[in-house]
């Protein structure tokens, strides 16, 4: 029967792209979703046996199974800083710096809520990436409130989610968000929980697929891309893979912004990502969790490796973000900034291009920043 309900979703999401070849909300048109040109060599992801897998920069991949993933768990747990660390309450309230947003901004501008949620403001379009305001489960307790409360966001256009881990895709928050109706853009097979949940307007998208959204007010168009990442996805040890994970690049006017979402190092990802937006402008890239390494780098950016991408992807700005939020691994509250900072000066990088946001502080990027 489960896999007769899942036909059915399937048939039913591919007759909507078909048949839908724009979708008129309040202040924008969703054109149809087209694959993005020039990328026919770029990395796809690899689907077998009902399981998605990261594609290597020599194009192999490897093989994942739910008892590895329950064996590093456990191997996590066992790790002895994992235990003996804490985030200092006195240290994550100098960083809490709560705001209200505008209603709109032509110009790019970011605030950053917390851990991987950023509202971004784009040619008057209001986005935000994966959402949660809250805490993922009992154990994985916030370290300080949202930098904007859910009721207090102004009225929300598109939501991003980059895959569904607890901690990126939060029930409660998303159905606090519900009320805006949104257009909702998921990497594929994510689909499913938000029509099963009275969301109106979604679509799944794969590497490289891009969204053209045209506003109805002044003209504008703005196009977003689904991009590769490495990672996993799974609510539970039951599914494993099952979708899809990917980061985002929200462009309009050779200007661009790319959220990562999670993701580790690949050399290969970040020059192709560049090679098709040659003008990011800002990079929201996570920076933790960096310990304990053997057991988080594969899938996870560490605050060096956020340098490399930053450069590689040749962007103006770097915002780190997935830091200090939720205490995920062995590491100190100041650990991933402290090892960004370092890791920048080495480098030789310019220090006003890197912008460490408290968490609801906003930054508006124009010509004059």
């Amino acid at each position: 029967m489960k896999k007769v309900c899942n036909i059915v979703l399937m048939l039913t999401l591919m007759f909507e792209s078909l048949v839908c070849s724009s979708r008129e909300m309040a202040r924008f048109i969703v054109k149809q979703k087209k694959m993005s040109e020039g990328v026919a060599r770029f990395c796809r992801p690899i689907y077998v046996d009902d399981q998605y897998f990261n594609i290597a920069d020599d194009d192999s991949y490897d093989s994942w199974e739910p008892t590895k993933l329950m064996r590093d768990s456990a191997r996590l747990f066992a790790y002895p800083k994992a235990w003996g660390t804490s985030f200092n309450s006195e240290s994550t309230k100098s960083w809490y710096c709560p705001s209200r947003s505008l209603c709109q901004s032509v110009e790019p501008a970011v605030t950053w809520i917390g851990h991987s949620t950023c509202f971004i403001q784009f040619k008057k379009l209001n986005i935000i990436t994966d959402p949660i305001f809250g805490s993922p489960s009992w154990f994985y307790k916030r370290a300080n409130n949202p930098g904007i409360s859910s009721n207090r966001l102004p009225h929300i256009d598109i939501i991003l989610l980059s895959h569904n881990h607890s901690d990126h895709m939060d029930e409660d928050s998303l159905m606090a968000l519900r009320k805006h109706q949104p257009f909702v853009m998921v990497p594929q097979g994510n689909a499913r929980w938000f029509k099963e949940n009275g969301f109106n307007y979604v679509q799944e998208y794969t590497w490289w697929e891009r969204q053209d959204i045209q506003l109805k007010e002044d003209s504008a168009s703005v196009t977003i891309t689904c991009v590769p990442s490495v990672h996993w996805s799974g609510r539970s040890f039951l599914d494993t893979n099952a979708t899809l994970w990917s980061g985002w690049v929200i462009s309009s006017d050779n200007e661009s912004i790319y959220f990562a979402g999670d993701t580790g190092y690949s050399k290969r990802q970040f020059d192709e990502i560049r090679t098709l937006f040659p003008s990011i402008k800002l990079a929201l890239l996570p920076i933790g969790p960096n310990e304990p390494n053997h057991l988080m780098g594969g899938m996870h950016l560490s605050a060096g490796q956020a340098v490399e991408a930053f450069q590689d992807l040749d962007a103006q700005w770097l915002i780190p973000i997935h830091w200090g939020t939720f205490k995920l691994g062995a590491d100190t509250f100041m650990m991933p900034v402290d090892r960004l900072k370092k890791a920048w000066q080495d480098n030789k990088l310019p220090d006003d291009r890197l912008h460490i946001l408290k968490c609801g502080q906003r930054a508006v990027y124009n010509e004059s920043v």
